[in-house]
């Protein structure tokens, strides 16, 4: 299961460490890392793999967002996005959830947020309206997500 929160968890360490998390960096050549960190929009950090830092401090809440998505692994029978693109604009989040689609075509996506353009990511929606100020949205899609409740389309 893969979960994506509005603030990811950056361990201190080498970038490299930070994006392989939570396996090691070893699992991954650096072909595979320079293309999830193209992929993601985050290319420009490559040459600095092996550069040790808190990068939670040094990295703006929209790069962390990038970060987390570029984490996605293809082993991954679930994914749960809570606000996990609410730093980024419209365009960069699509760009996110096109390469979460693609890198895990088989998972079930589900994602809780705000935002009326996360729906067109997946079949499924569900709202949620409490009070006046407050409204959120879950939707799912991928192979069996909401199998269950086939009104909900």
């Amino acid at each position: 299961m893969l979960f994506l929160p509005q603030r990811a968890y950056l361990p201190i360490g080498s970038l490299r460490d930070t994006l392989c998390y939570p396996s090691t960096s070893a699992a991954f050549d650096d072909g595979e890392l320079r293309e999830v960190l193209d992929a993601c929009g985050l290319s420009y950090f490559f040459g600095r793999l092996n550069e040790p830092a808190n990068w939670a401090l040094l990295l703006s809440p929209g790069k962390q967002q990038r970060l987390a998505f570029a984490r996605a692994s293809p082993a991954s029978g679930l994914a749960v996005s809570r606000e996990a693109t609410s730093a980024l604009d419209e365009a960069s989040e699509g760009r996110l959830y096109r390469l979460l689609r693609k890198r895990l075509p088989n998972a079930a996506l589900v994602s809780v947020g705000h935002r009326s353009t996360l729906a067109a990511f997946h079949e499924y929606q569900l709202d949620l309206a409490g009070g006046h100020h407050a409204r959120a949205s879950i939707a799912a899609s991928g192979h069996h997500a909401c199998d269950a409740v086939p009104a909900m389309k």
